[in-house]
């Protein structure tokens, strides 16, 4: 990496927060911070080193999420891939000492793995989740190449918010796999848009909030861009805007609908309503 930019990560990084760092990665939009190389693997790993590196000793975690448990209620943290990106599944295949036995927002990383309860009901935003641990411990949201939008820590505050107003809890059993092959009956609680409705975030707007008030930081070399922010900051910031207004989080077209719906239901959205 440009050892300048390299420097300026670590700087960004060490102004939001001294616990583990998340990293949301598209590293098609970071290519010119790396030395080029014909080989894949090396490039991916030289983004890894690159990044633990500007993490100076603080444990770094990427997100290995996949949706498959919604369709085949089975996740086996050996086997199932990670959606979203080439960066983190190659962490999760070639650089990762655990993964959380979570079903859809599975986590993967070095160093502490973090203490959550599996006791056969889970809850993937709630107060055991791992965004719950990443607040907690003073972490870091870093968005390697990665627009803002894969923020899911949003999920977490809405539940910590009393569970979004335009969302509603659905259950999927199904059977979680761990690293030992080991079966465990759960039940995933997972709050899921409304079936046949547009539902979308104004991420423009939540952008310019975060700038405005100035908890947001970015660091830039040619057109490779990396963001962050620090996890607690993130939240409370969000979940006082929640208070103050229970649909802050969505964009013009999706108030539209869900506003005079729970207006005259007078309460939060059920799976009732819509399925």
């Amino acid at each position: 990496m440009n050892t300048s930019f390299q420097i300026r990560i670590g700087e960004l990084l060490n102004r939001f927060g001294y616990g583990p760092i998340f990293v949301h990665s598209d590293v098609s939009r970071v290519m010119k911070a790396i030395k080029p190389t014909t080989s894949r693997t090396d490039l991916l790993n030289r983004h890894i080193e690159a990044l633990t590196a500007a993490a100076n000793g603080r444990d770094t975690w990427f997100p290995t999420f996949n949706y498959g448990f919604l369709r085949c209620a089975h996740f086996d943290t050996r086997t199932t891939p990670s959606e979203v990106g080439a960066l983190s599944e190659h962490a999760r295949t070639h650089w990762a000492k655990w993964r959380t036995a979570v079903p859809v927002f599975s986590v993967c990383g070095q160093g502490q793995p973090p203490a959550i309860k599996q006791n056969g009901a889970l809850d993937p935003f709630g107060g055991d989740s791992i965004f719950a641990h990443l607040i907690r411990s003073g972490g870091t949201l870093c968005f390697y190449g990665a627009p803002f939008h894969s923020a899911t820590l949003l999920h977490h505050v809405e539940r910590r918010s009393g569970g979004p107003v335009y969302r509603y809890d659905k259950q999927f059993p199904g059977i979680v796999t761990d690293d030992n092959g080991q079966d465990q009956e759960i039940v995933l609680n997972y709050h899921v848009r409304p079936m046949g409705q547009a539902l979308d975030y104004d991420w423009p707007r939540l952008t310019e909030d975060l700038i405005r008030a100035e908890l947001m930081g970015e660091v830039r070399d040619g057109a490779s861009t990396v963001l962050a922010i620090s996890a607690s900051a993130l939240a409370d910031f969000w979940h006082e805007a929640l208070q103050a207004d229970p649909l802050y989080l969505l964009n013009a077209q999706s108030r539209s609908w869900v506003a005079p719906l729970h207006k005259r239901l007078g309460r939060r959205f059920t799976l009732e309503d819509f399925e």
